[in-house]
């Protein structure tokens, strides 16, 4: 009977455990985007010409 239990909570934790894997894999992947996306901004800013008007 108690293995059952313990059986069970096992099943319950290794579930959870798939999740947080999946939820770390999908943040670095966000990071990455997010790293690459403001790369990607800083090198438009650094080509574009700011021209001032008097």
């Amino acid at each position: 009977m108690a293995w059952a239990v313990v059986n069970e909570i096992e099943k319950q934790l290794n579930a959870i455990r798939d999740n947080i894997k999946i939820g770390e894999e999908h943040a670095a992947k966000l990071d990455r985007k997010w790293k690459n996306s403001r790369s990607d901004l800083m090198m438009q800013n650094k080509s574009t010409k700011i021209f001032k008007i008097n």
